[in-house]
This record gives structure tokens, C-alpha cells and sequence, in this order.
């Protein structure tokens, strides 16, 4: 039996679902959509699924591009929800479930996760389980592709940090942050003070991951790195990137 995970993932983007496209508009999705229309083009994916698919912004944007139903796979109810809501008839098939426990699809052609999903694995365990299980569900010859945060020097910092997202009339929102070294772990609050004293505050818990490490555990699943790029627009995967893209594909 998988050991119970000590942070309730589930809990915490339930409480984001409301705010979270609010929050993160200023993320176009025009730069993954590009980049995964051109992989389904090019390997004829007729099953696709996105790990993490929140309130569906990718999703259906790929669907609409591609004119191939999505699977979408999201650990809050709250976020499907939203999903449904926002894409009514969007030709995406959203299903509440942890992408570290065994996949409802199989036969899959592609699979995707995109803005750092595979950070909510918050165990090494727990990233181990999903690469197993992605593996599985992918048909040989299908392909895994997933977006990270780069930890670089620059991007994680051991002392704590506060960094302001935006001012306006209406208030101030900031992020605030700390890293834990030895368990590769960032958690994050990010808050709102209106002007009205009103304070909303919405928590994040990640573990990232490096390069070699996800390499590793793909290729004991029998996924082989392709490319690597330091982003969906094709750009050079060097030290001083911020985000590192990883393309997979299942042995033949």
C-alpha cells in the first residue's frame, strides 16, 4: 500500500481553484500548446492525457488546436469543476484522481504535464509511483513530456524570501517562500492584502527535481530521453536556464 502523502494536495487546490487563472493569466499557454500540437502532429497521437489539468487552460486549448479529445487527470475536485465550467464543450475528459496512483487510461500516445505539475509529487516516492505509472499507461512508442522549474542558483534560495507580485489600487500581492536543502522541498504562501484589509492566502508545497534524477527514473521505466530544451519555444537547455522541458519516448 502507498504511504499516505504528509501534505493534502488535494485540500490545497481545492482552495486555489477560484483565484488560480486570475493568478496565473500572466502565464500565456500559447507557448505549450504550440510546442504540443507540433509533437501530435508529428507522432499521429490520437490518446493524450495532461497530468495535473486544473482548470483546463491547456487542455483545451490543445484540444481546439489539434481537434483531438484530451484526457485530464487533477487531484481537486474544485479545480475540475472550474474546468467543466470554463470549457463546457472544449472535447476534454477530466477525471479526479493522484497522477501517482495508477492511471484510468491506457494505450496512451502522449502524455504531458506543463507549469512544474510533477512538483506537487511531494515524496521521491510519490515521483517514483508516476513515471512508473505513465510508463504504463503509454503505448511503445509513445511520448512523455513534462515541464520543471530548473532548481539553479536562481531560482532556489536555502533563506527565506519574499518577492512582491504585483500593486494596484485595489492591494498588493507577494510571494513567500523557503527551501529545505536535504529534502529538496519549497513552500510557498502566496498572499493578497486588499485594501479593504481583506487577506487571502494561498499555500504551495513542492518537490523539485533535477534533470538527472528524472532521468534516471524514466529510463528504469523504459522511457528515453529525446530532447531536452530550456523551454517550449525550442530555446537551449543550459545552467542558466529557469525551466528545463524533457521529451520521453517508451521503448520499441
Amino acid at each position: 500500500m502507498q504511504q499516505k502523502p504528509l501534505v493534502d494536495q488535494q485540500a490545497i487546490w481545492d482552495g486555489w481553484a477560484e483565484v488560480y487563472d486570475e493568478w496565473h493569466a500572466h502565464e500565456p499557454v500559447t507557448a505549450p500548446v504550440d510546442f504540443l500540437t507540433k509533437m501530435v502532429s508529428q507522432t499521429n497521437s490520437a490518446r493524450i492525457l495532461e497530468l495535473g489539468v486544473g482548470t483546463g487552460r491547456v487542455a483545451a486549448a490543445l484540444a481546439e488546436a489539434t481537434a483531438v479529445p484530451v484526457f485530464g487527470l487533477d487531484i481537486s475536485a474544485e479545480m475540475i469543476a472550474k474546468l467543466r465550467s470554463n470549457y463546457p464543450d472544449a472535447g476534454v475528459v477530466a477525471t479526479q484522481a493522484d497522477m501517482s496512483d495508477v492511471l484510468p487510461w491506457q494505450d496512451l500516445d502522449l502524455v504531458y504535464a506543463v507549469y512544474s505539475s510533477l512538483l506537487n509529487l511531494t515524496t521521491a516516492a510519490q515521483l517514483r509511483s508516476c513515471i512508473k505509472n505513465v510508463a504504463a499507461a503509454l503505448q511503445t512508442g509513445g511520448h512523455f513530456v513534462t515541464e520543471n522549474m530548473y532548481p539553479s542558483p536562481t531560482s532556489v534560495t536555502w533563506s527565506p524570501r519574499m518577492a512582491v507580485r504585483s500593486v494596484s489600487d485595489d492591494g498588493i500581492m507577494f510571494s513567500a517562500s523557503q527551501s529545505n536543502f536535504h529534502e529538496q522541498t519549497i513552500t510557498m504562501q502566496e498572499v493578497k492584502i486588499s485594501t479593504d484589509g481583506r487577506v487571502q492566502m494561498y499555500p504551495i508545497k513542492m518537490r523539485y527535481t533535477t534533470p538527472p534524477e528524472l532521468d534516471l527514473l524514466a529510463e528504469l521505466h523504459d522511457l528515453h530521453l529525446v530532447s531536452r530544451f530550456g523551454g517550449f519555444n525550442g530555446s537551449d537547455f543550459t545552467r542558466s536556464s529557469t525551466r528545463f522541458v524533457s521529451v520521453y519516448k517508451k521503448g520499441e
